[in-house]
């Protein structure tokens, strides 16, 4: 049977139609992991975009509401003003895609027990101010234009849709009342006044909530969003503050309609077209504060006179989200991830005693401190051991926004930053920071790469093609000034060695009629100026280049790939590892489309190669082994994504940061088997498991103990040196006369695995036959390939040994056969460890 198209659209909207909506169960995020230290200022600092503010009624507590479509979640932050500490953070799933940026999209309860929020058209909850607790969830289905909600007297909810306002008790959700009008603007404290707008740039409407009927009709032109964020009522209820042809302030009185006092705008305040702009009285009445562009515009009302503007620059976009102390002295500015403090008098930022940390940041080479840029443009520095702040570096140069990228030099002596508008400058980490060396201003915005050469000697950050109109990099030299472009736009990380360039390279189609690309990873020579070629990859992986991560192990002998949610190994033979948790489900996704996944933001190799610490929307820390591609250990650390990954230089702890004003750290320490104890005889087999969360553990547990490490030594001695004769002969026998022949040397020269890569690669250079060379090439992609379980156990207890300090058995084992596997890796952990 068919039915008509229509019908169909009908009845999939109808509340009945629809499957259960698991978020109107009350749905509850995690709670977070203890990190081992965190560095850096997290008061008034808050993850994700913002989208709302609103102070108690008293004036003792800030409610920050802020959204992340990656995590698909709503996040309330509530601080206490005097000590700027988050006292309370709620985190619930967010419906549908997009969010408000209206004033109004958060509110709390006259008595402050409750706080209410509207991140989006389908998403409005109210939690409890103390625990944080969700109380109330509005139903799936309902519609509304704005994110208006507010409290009457009583303490009851109104939230508005389109042509009805419902009021709920609390902490029931119950509707206890509804009013004959929707579309709702602002409606006064004691819940008895409505303003909305009628029509839109024609008609203000002033109206009795209860009844729904209007009292005054008023001929002012609101901009596009005026139903939002063009109108100010002040905390009395009496005064409506209205931009008029965004040009003009009038003052309403609400009682009577007329206007007590109007205003010109300053000429070019607020655009005629695609007008933005946010306006809001302090808590006293008299003050009115409306924000543009560039700056907030302040008014005192009594007596009448123009207020020292606030300029917080870093920015093109409008400031829509602040309040005013109860005392008036200060305006809280909430806007990329913290709360800023301004001066009402003076008009000046009081700045924080203790920089923010991250999401940039980076360990010094000697692993004693940590660098970490913030918000604000600043640099701190912190004591890795204690946790302590030690001192703060500000660069010369004011920035225009956040620090986005950061990278100390090699020898610890300086710090080299850009800001979100691509501005760079090299700055002294010495505790007088009196001298600095920057450049000009030839960054670019949307700049997060920068890497020293080894030497120290030049740093690579971005530049501006402004014949080609793109963004690339260029080589600086910090001591004479001198930049050198290089044609690369797009580049992902500068090799151990300092010699490449690893970049995405975007490549279109043959037929221009049709919009097809290709991505490549290329490597551009620094030395010689030009490509140097491409780094393998299957094509399944090179059409997933969208958003991309590329590191190398320190030895340079590992590469991670991040492409969205997977990260590739090549040469390791493991297959793509799908990296972040799926993105939260969506019974709304008949409607919005599915969830966008949950990329992977952040990668870093541990100092031996054998670990690889992730990071991504999902706001995991993940630790996967790069031998088997399974995770070995995870830290849910961060209410939303993380952004910056980086290893401690023992390789003891991993750090990571997002938009929280913090950097975690991280104890990489195996944990404890989660079984009885055994024997070691069954932690030798398990220490070769596929699973490391089964084989790490156990091969820590053999060298942590005295007599399981007696059973090691037995059962694991230095590799041997294979019979350099016995090779040959084999090497001589791949190209007998008899089949059985060449094939018992191939099973004998298979069995000696990595000790005979050396004489093989010999003998491959030597132009055997064709079936020898078939032979050889077969035998040595073995190398290439997964490791074996010997092979894995090896690592893990090599890599146990190195952490536990037992140099003898490091020692011992580095004497073995030089390309096997337990001698590289003995050898290289005794090298770091010098």
């Amino acid at each position: 049977m068919k039915y008509p198209l229509a019908a169909i659209v009908i009845l999939s909207t109808l509340p009945w139609a629809r499957a259960a909506d698991p978020l109107d169960a009350g749905e509850k995020a995690p709670p977070l992991d203890v990190p081992l230290r965190r560095f850096g200022e997290d008061r008034f600092r808050f993850p994700g975009t913002e989208c709302g503010c609103a102070l108690s009624a008293d004036g003792r507590r800030l409610g920050v509401l802020s959204v992340s479509h990656q995590r698909r979640a709503a996040v309330v932050t509530i601080f206490d003003v005097a000590s700027r500490r988050a006292v309370t953070t709620a985190r619930v799933p967010l419906r549908g895609y997009g969010s408000f940026v209206a004033t109004d999209g958060v509110s709390f309860s006259p008595d402050g027990r409750f706080v209410a929020a509207v991140p989006n058209r389908e998403t409005a909850f109210v939690i409890a101010a103390a625990t944080g607790q969700e109380v109330w969830r509005e139903a799936g289905g309902r519609k509304t234009g704005s994110a208006f909600c507010a409290f009457d007297p009583l303490g009851r909810l109104i939230r508005p849709d389109e042509t009805v306002t419902y009021v709920h008790e609390l902490p029931s959700g119950r509707v206890v009342a509804t009013w004959p009008v929707g579309g709702l603007a602002k409606v006064t404290p004691d819940g008895a006044t409505y303003v909305r707008t009628k029509k839109i740039y024609a008609e203000i409407e002033i109206g009795d909530a209860a009844t729904g009927r209007p009292r005054h009709a008023l001929p002012l032109r609101t901009a596009h969003n005026g139903s939002e964020n063009g109108y100010a009522l002040s905390h009395d209820g009496r005064t409506l503050a209205v931009v008029h042809s965004v040009s003009e302030i009038h003052l309403i009185d609400l009682a009577t309609g007329a206007t007590r006092r109007k205003w010109a705008l300053p000429a070019g305040a607020v655009k005629a077209t695609n007008a933005e702009f946010a306006m809001a009285f302090s808590p006293d009445g008299r003050t009115l504060t409306l924000s543009t562009a560039s700056q907030l515009l302040r008014w005192s009302l009594d007596p009448f006179k123009e207020l020292p503007a606030l300029r917080p620059g870093g920015s093109a976009e409008v400031v829509k989200h602040w309040a005013t102390t109860a005392d008036g002295t200060t305006v809280l500015i909430v806007r990329g991830g913290r709360v800023e403090r301004w001066a009402a008098a003076t008009g000046t930022e009081v700045a924080d005693e203790v920089p923010g940390a991250g999401p940039a940041f980076s360990p010094m080479p000697d692993g004693t401190h940590l660098v970490a840029a913030d918000a604000a443009g600043r640099v701190g520095v912190w004591d890795v051991a204690s946790g302590a702040f030690v001192r703060a570096v500000t660069p010369s140069q004011t920035p225009r926004g956040p620090l986005t990228a950061l990278a100390v030099s090699p020898d610890g002596r300086r710090v080299a930053v850009v800001d979100s508008w691509g501005h760079f400058e090299v700055v002294p980490l010495n505790a007088v920071a009196d001298r600095r060396t920057g450049t000009p201003n030839v960054g670019t915005s949307g700049a997060n790469f920068l890497a020293w050469s080894p030497d120290g000697r030049y740093v690579y950050g971005p530049c501006a093609n402004v014949a080609a109109r793109r963004r690339e990099i260029a080589r600086y030299d910090p001591v004479t000034a001198q930049v050198l472009p290089l044609p690369i736009s797009s580049p992902q990380t500068l090799t151990p060695d300092g010699k490449e360039i690893v970049y995405l390279e975007i490549q279109a189609g043959a037929n221009p009629a049709v919009p097809e690309y290709t991505a490549h990873l290329s490597r551009y020579d620094l030395a010689r100026n030009a490509r140097a070629g491409e780094i393998a990859v299957g094509p399944a992986a090179r059409s997933l280049f969208r958003r991309v991560q590329v590191r190398y192990s320190p030895d340079g002998a590992a590469l991670a790939i991040a492409s969205d949610r997977e990260i590739h190994l090549p040469g390791t033979g493991v297959p793509p590892i799908v990296a972040t948790d799926p993105p939260p489900a969506d019974p709304y996704a008949w409607k919005f489309g599915n969830p966008q996944p949950l990329p992977v933001s952040a990668l870093a190799f541990t100092p031996d190669g054998r670990w690889l610490v992730s990071g991504g929307g999902d706001g995991a820390v993940k630790v996967w082994e790069v031998a088997t591609g399974k995770l070995v250990r995870r830290f849910d650390g961060h209410d939303l994504a993380v952004d910056w990954i980086a290893v401690a230089v023992d390789g003891r702890s991993a750090f990571s940061s997002g938009t929280g004003g913090f950097v975690n750290q991280w104890d990489l320490t195996p944990p404890r088997p989660a079984r009885a104890v055994q024997g070691a005889a069954e932690d030798w087999v398990a220490a070769a498991a596929a699973d490391p969360a089964v084989g790490v553990p156990a091969a820590w547990a053999l060298m942590a103990d005295e007599r399981r490490r007696a059973y090691v030594a037995e059962k694991l001695p230095p590799a041997a040196n294979p019979d350099a004769q016995a090779v040959a002969k084999w090497i001589d026998q791949l190209d007998a006369p008899a089949f059985a022949d060449r094939t018992a040397a191939t099973k004998e020269l298979a069995a000696l695995g990595r000790r005979a890569e050396g004489p093989l690669r010999e003998a491959l250079q030597k132009t055997p036959s064709a079936e020898v060379r078939q032979r050889l090439e077969g035998l040595l992609a073995r190398f290439d390939a997964k490791a074996t379980p010997e092979e894995i156990r090896a690592m893990r207890l090599v890599q146990a040994a190195a952490w536990l300090r037992q140099k003898e058995f490091l020692t011992a084992w580095a004497s073995g056969a030089a390309s096997a596997v337990l001698t590289r890796d003995a050898t290289a952990a005794l090298q770091r460890g010098r």
